[in-house]
C-alpha cells in the first residue's frame, strides 16, 4: 500500500505540472484540451506498459508503437535492439515520442501525405542507448522562433530522466532529434514483459464533430466525474441522455426507455457491466464499452463492440456512438 500510495502520488503530481505547463503555453481552451489530453494518453500508454510488465520496465519498441503507430499509421518506421527502460525512464521516453509526434503532426513531416519518421535506437558502449528521431518529406523546416513547453520538457526533462542529453537540430529537409541515455535508464528483460513483437496498440475511432441530434443515449459509468462530462459532451453534440446510471441496478432499471445506443463502463465498483450489454445486445441496441484497463482485458468478452480506453476525449465517444448509429 506505501508503494501504491508513492506511486499515485507520483503520478498526480506529474498530472498536474503537465496541466499547469500546458496552459501556461496555450491561449485557448480548446487548444490546451487537445494538447492536454495528448500529453495525458502519452502516460497512460507507458503506465499499461509498465503494468503488464508488472512495474520492472518497458521497452524502447513496445513505447514507439504506442505512441506512434496510431498517430501516423503508415508514415512512421521505429528499428533497433530490444531495450528496456526503468519504469521512470520510460515514462521519460513516452512524453519525449509523443511531443515529436505531435509537433510533427501540426508543423512537421507527419502533416504531408508524403512525410515519414524513422526512429532508430543502438546500444551506447556505457549500457546505455542513443535514440534518432528523423524527419523526411515534409514542410521545409527553419528553427523555431519561440520556445514552448515541449521543447522545454525534451531539452530540460528527458535528458535529465535518461540519464544523458538531448540535441535537435532543424535542416531544411526535416527535424533530427538525437537523444542519449544513460546506463542507469536500461534494465534488463523483466520476467513478465509482453513479447515486443506481440504488442497491440489500442483501436482508435475516429474523431470528429459527431451529430447525435434526437439520439437517446444510455451512459452507464460508476465515476461520477467521468460520468457528468459525458453527459455533457453528448448532450452538446445534440443527445438526449438517459441516466448517468452509477451501478448495474440503476441500469438495468433504466432499460425499460426507449435507447437508441449506449456507453457502458465495463466495471461497475467491482461488478462487469455484463447484464446490461446483454440486454441490450437482445434488444439490437448498439453499444461501446469504456475500461481503464489496459490491453491485457477489462471488458466483458464475446460482445462484437468497439472498446475506448480511459482517459479518453468525449469527442471520440460522441464520435465511436455517431458511428454505430449510422452502421445500424
Amino acid at each position: 500500500m506505501a508503494e501504491l500510495d508513492h506511486r499515485v502520488k507520483n503520478v498526480l503530481a506529474t498530472v498536474q505540472v503537465l496541466s499547469a505547463q500546458t496552459a501556461k503555453r496555450t491561449t485557448s481552451l480548446d487548444t490546451f484540451l487537445q494538447t492536454f489530453t495528448g500529453r495525458l494518453r502519452a502516460l497512460t500508454s507507458a503506465h499499461e506498459l509498465l503494468t503488464a510488465a508488472r512495474w520492472r520496465g518497458a521497452s524502447i519498441e513496445n513505447l514507439a508503437a504506442a505512441e506512434l503507430s496510431a498517430l501516423a499509421p503508415g508514415q512512421a518506421r521505429w528499428e533497433g535492439p530490444e531495450t528496456f527502460l526503468t519504469p521512470r525512464a520510460a515514462n521519460a521516453l513516452a512524453l519525449a515520442l509523443h511531443e515529436l509526434g505531435a509537433n510533427a503532426l501540426k508543423f512537421g513531416a507527419l502533416s504531408a501525405d508524403a512525410g515519414r519518421v524513422e526512429v532508430r535506437w543502438t546500444a551506447r558502449p556505457d549500457g546505455g542507448f542513443e535514440l534518432v528521431w528523423s524527419e523526411s518529406g515534409g514542410p521545409r523546416v527553419a528553427p523555431p522562433t519561440h520556445r514552448g513547453f515541449g521543447a522545454t520538457l525534451l531539452s530540460q526533462v528527458t535528458g535529465r530522466e535518461l540519464n544523458g542529453d538531448v540535441a535537435a537540430d532543424y535542416p531544411p529537409s526535416g527535424v533530427q532529434v538525437r537523444l542519449r541515455a544513460g546506463r542507469g535508464a536500461v534494465i534488463e528483460r523483466p520476467e513478465s514483459a509482453p513479447q515486443t513483437q506481440r504488442f497491440r496498440t489500442p483501436e482508435v475511432l475516429s474523431v470528429g464533430a459527431a451529430d447525435l441530434k434526437g439520439a437517446r443515449i444510455l451512459i452507464v459509468e460508476d465515476a461520477v466525474l467521468l460520468a457528468l462530462e459525458l453527459e455533457t459532451g453528448l448532450s452538446e453534440a445534440g443527445a438526449k441522455v438517459i441516466g448517468p446510471a452509477y451501478e448495474l441496478e440503476e441500469a438495468m432499471a433504466l432499460l425499460s426507455q426507449p435507447i437508441d445506443a449506449a456507453v457502458l463502463d465495463a466495471n461497475l465498483n467491482g461488478r462487469l457491466v455484463t447484464p446490461v450489454a446483454e440486454a441490450l445486445r437482445a434488444r439490437g441496441v448498439p453499444f461501446v464499452f469504456a475500461t481503464g484497463y489496459g490491453e491485457t482485458g477489462g471488458a466483458p468478452t464475446g460482445f462484437d463492440a468497439p472498446i475506448i480506453r480511459k482517459p479518453y476525449d468525449v469527442n471520440q465517444v460522441a464520435s465511436a456512438v455517431a458511428e454505430l448509429l449510422r452502421a445500424g
